[in-house]
């Protein structure tokens, strides 16, 4: 041991201290706590010799001090739990709070840890009186810090803390331990929206309640909301069913809403049999068990109604034509419009109308929308010209709009289902556009005022239902408003062009936003990946746009949309520093296997440098070292990178290095053309690419007035 004396250096004192703290946090985890009282004296021994050292030691050192002081006592904090000697623990928990440096966000995880294992003890031994203390203090550590500087692993933490946290509230039984409950999931719900595990603790919180106060109405909005927001699976479906009959044990009715809710718009779109059986299964139990009612007898009709036309669909598209006929016998009216369309020989389109308006008469829109879809499908394989596919596309838009307004007017369930169905026409309308079909004379049947009725109902739709429908509709709504723009012709009026453009990049500038809010809420890593890809795209869509119209704005709209560009950087430099991390793991990933495909790892780094090029320069470069270096490595081996990799990583390390010789960055110029030139030395094609670079090099005076 270290003795009082001028020998004893801070540097030394500091190595040593970090030893006893490590060894003393081995011993811990092994359960050798006699041990590990035995070296933490240690550690506090050369602490105290320290702390007489602080007022002479530089800003680095001090720091270093404090913040090892502070794991110092994290570890006698965790020893006195184990040796259940809780009054030490809250005394060193105390002790803690006066020395720890606010702004460290380790020692907040570390601390906020040992304190969630220590609740999460009690939790288990039913000691419900101080596990909500211990669990208030790790959510408080934690809570503190600036979630931007956390790692995803104390993100995760801190919502794992949260849940039990609630869990161990509702276990005093008291009043107040409710209220705090309640409290809690309602701060975390502003923060984590529709996560699943926040609507699961909502239901958890509901079911607490008292059966006599039970709010039936709350726990079916919580099931709609997980309706809306949670990818289907095996666990997910079960999880529903599950609470579904939580739900039906209270209120017989709203269970059944719920489940028919679910059934539409979620079970049947999958077509996965085992789901749809069990959850009919349990639908019609549910109808059958309980006091049959008109509405009842009504909602149990529509589902059934609705298994119909998915059987017809499949039938239909197997080439199943009789056995289609036959399920559609308790629907005639469909049956027969679908069949006297289809059947007509004449381009006269008034045997559609007639359907619409047949169908409109009977008040049965649905009928009638899936008549017309069905009849679309049929004239885009056998017969296009038999109709003005245009036209036929605006009535069942028409028809559909008008379907979904009645549905938001009353909140009727199966919305969802309605606005999935929408964007999956107007998906079709940009797919019949990019066909280009034509009439007998070669006319375009998408003309510029068709294409001016499609793009401004997208857009509007999109626009109007911002609030309403859920994100990822209103992506797909307003991508098909972009993908109709870009069908215009190049020769219509500038007015028109330039309005166009501003469409374009309101179009851009709300799917960036939107994409951006869901990438942080997104669980899913490649999911996530993805979400902040598109963002990026739409950001720099939104950029091209306003840079080609910008000459041609007033004052105002030019200001308005350079403030809006200005907050898609910010996003933009958030989804770079996203994917350039997260790539760099998987990279760094394959790169530690005994076995990697040399290939696909330099497919990897070439789209992490494509990602990154425009970013800060300092990333590009580091991948442009690691590539080199990579180049090298395998060209002295059996598997190198191949040619083409090389050369395109060659092509473009240049480019970029000429690029910024054109904007007098000389130094970082150099940087890229040396490195270009490194690896076309080991390009395999006899040193021309070498010998033509080097020729290309000496062009560029670096350094020159």
């Amino acid at each position: 041991m270290a003795q009082r004396g001028d020998h004893n250096k801070p540097g030394h004192l500091l190595r040593l201290e970090k030893l006893a703290i490590k060894t003393g946090r081995s011993c811990t985890v092994a359960g050798e706590l006699e041990y590990a009282r035995t070296v933490l004296q240690k550690a506090a021994d050369y602490n105290g010799l320290l702390q007489t050292l602080q007022a002479n030691l530089p800003s680095e050192e001090l720091d270093a001090c404090k913040r090892l002081e502070t794991e110092y006592l994290i570890l006698r904090l965790v020893l006195a739990w184990k040796e259940d000697r809780l009054d030490v623990a809250d005394y060193t928990y105390e002790k803690l709070l006066g020395c720890q440096n606010p702004n460290d966000p380790v020692s907040a995880e570390n601390l906020a840890d040992s304190c969630f294992e220590i609740g999460k003890d009690l939790t288990a031994k039913k000691n419900f009186s101080l596990a909500p203390k211990w669990l208030e203090r790790a959510y408080e550590s934690i809570n503190t810090q600036n979630l931007e500087q956390l790692s995803r692993e104390a993100i995760e933490l801190r919502l794992t803390i949260s849940q039990a946290l609630v869990r161990a509230y509702l276990n005093t039984n008291t009043a107040d331990g409710f209220q705090k409950a309640e409290d809690h999931v309602r701060y975390i719900e502003s923060g984590f929206g529709d996560k699943l595990v926040v609507l699961l603790l909502r239901l958890e919180l509901l079911l607490s309640s008292p059966a006599e106060v039970f709010d039936s109405n709350a726990y079916a909005s919580v099931l709609r909301r997980m309706i809306s927001s949670l990818d289907i699976s095996d666990s997910s479906f079960n999880l529903m069913i599950h609470h579904i009959r939580k739900l039906d044990d209270k209120s017989p009715s709203l269970g059944s809403s719920v489940l028919d809710e679910f059934i539409v718009s979620r079970v049947l779109p999958t077509q996965h049999d085992p789901w749809v059986e069990r959850a009919v299964v349990l639908r019609t139990q549910m109808a059958t068990t309980h006091r049959e009612t008109l509405e009842t007898i009504q909602a149990l009709s529509t589902i059934f109604d609705r298994l119909v036309w998915k059987r017809v669909d499949a039938s239909f598209s197997q080439g199943e034509l009789d056995i289609t006929e036959k399920w559609c016998h308790d629907r005639g009216m469909a049956s027969d419009c679908l069949r006297h369309i289809s059947e007509a020989s004449s381009d006269d389109p008034q045997y559609l109308y007639a359907c619409c308006v047949d169908a409109q008469e009977a008040e049965d829109k649905l009928c009638a929308i899936e008549a017309l879809r069905q009849l679309i499908q049929k004239c885009e394989c056998s017969c296009p010209e038999a109709v003005n596919l245009p036209a036929l596309l605006r009535i069942v838009i028409r028809l559909q709009t008008s379907l979904m307004n009645d549905q938001v007017q009353a909140q009727a369930d199966g919305l969802h289902s309605l606005i999935e169905d929408l964007c999956q026409v107007f998906e079709g309308v940009v797919t019949a556009i990019q066909r280009d079909p034509r009439d007998k004379e070669g006319n375009k049947l998408f003309t510029v005022q068709e294409l001016d009725w499609f793009c401004k109902n997208a857009y509007n739709l999109g626009l109007k239902n911002i609030r309403i429908w859920q994100p990822r509709q209103n992506i797909r709504i307003l991508q098909c408003c972009l993908s109709i723009i870009s069908k215009y012709p190049q020769d219509i009026p500038a007015q028109a062009a330039d309005d166009l453009s501003l469409r374009a990049m309101f179009c851009h500038f709300l799917m960036a936003t939107t994409l951006i809010a869901l990438a942080r809420s997104e669980d899913n890593v490649e999911a996530q990946l993805q979400d902040y890809l598109m963002m990026r795209n739409h950001i720099k869509g939104f950029d091209t746009e306003l840079e080609a119209r910008l000459d041609t704005l007033d004052e105002v709209s030019k200001d308005d949309l350079q403030m809006k560009l200005s907050t898609l950087l910010v996003f933009d430099f958030e989804g770079a520093i996203f994917l350039y991390s997260m790539l760099r793991k998987i990279i760094n990933e394959i790169f530690l296997l005994e076995k990697f495909d040399n290939e696909k790892l330099a497919k990897y780094l070439r789209c992490l440098l494509k990602v990154m090029l425009a970013s800060d320069p300092e990333h590009p470069l580091k991948i442009m070292e690691d590539i080199c270096r990579l180049v090298k490595q395998c060209a002295e081996s059996q598997q190198p990178i191949p040619p083409q990799e090389v050369e395109w990583f060659t092509t473009t390390a240049f480019n970029h290095g000429v690029d910024l010789y054109g904007v007098n960055e000389d130094e970082l110029s150099k940087q890229w053309i040396a490195h270009a030139l490194t690896l076309a030395h080991y390009h395999q094609d006899g040193g021309d690419l070498e010998r033509e670079l080097q020729k290309r090099q000496i062009s560029l005076n670096w350094d020159s007035e």
